[in-house]
């Protein structure tokens, strides 16, 4: 049902991904006998124990489609999302998204610092986080937490569009939500 409120895509992307703490490294094992939903891994160079979101955005920093795992794996399992923007979309990824394999022949891989337009993905998971809580999520069941994310994604959007004035002359839209935040 989150899906139908995804953004179209244009010809040029952003794919990145966000881990979600779940429970913090330290607490992990207290209590053996309770199953963790979510896998310890590393995302931006912090441990966490839960899972992560990838999403693609459209020029317009709106989000065209998502994809979640758990906290364990490396960008390079998000291929399949990138995959299917195949035809429509150049999709322009950082080094995470690098598989020695071979990467989808529309993903363009940025080395850091190189393209500043890829700081859109930035905004957007900094707004999700700060104005969504969107860091740190305490589910014990994956399609709960999926939903969530499903359901937040999609409020972004309406939200990003709801505000006409946050669209200018030349068609772009500066993401805000700091007046649905309050």
């Amino acid at each position: 049902m989150a899906n139908e409120f995804l953004a179209e895509p244009t010809i040029l992307g952003v794919a990145d991904s966000f881990g979600i703490e779940m429970c913090h490294p330290v607490r992990e094992k207290r209590f053996p006998d309770r199953k963790r939903l979510g896998k310890k891994g590393k995302s931006n160079s912090r441990w966490i124990v839960g899972g992560k979101l990838c999403v693609v955005l459209n020029k317009f920093g709106l989000i065209c489609g998502f994809q979640t795992a758990t906290a364990n794996v490396s960008d390079i399992e998000f291929h399949a999302l990138l995959k299917e923007f195949e035809k429509e979309m150049i999709v322009c990824a950082d080094t995470g998204f690098n598989a020695k394999g071979g990467n989808p022949e529309n993903v363009k891989i940025c080395k850091r610092g190189t393209w500043n337009g890829r700081m859109i993905v930035e905004s957007v998971f900094s707004l999700l986080t700060r104005c969504c809580q969107g860091k740190q999520m305490r589910h014990r069941v994956w399609e709960c937490f999926e939903m969530r994310l499903g359901f937040l994604l999609a409020i972004f959007n309406i939200l990003q569009l709801w505000n006409d004035s946050n669209i200018d002359e030349a068609g772009i839209i500066h993401l805000s939500m700091a007046e649905f935040a309050l």
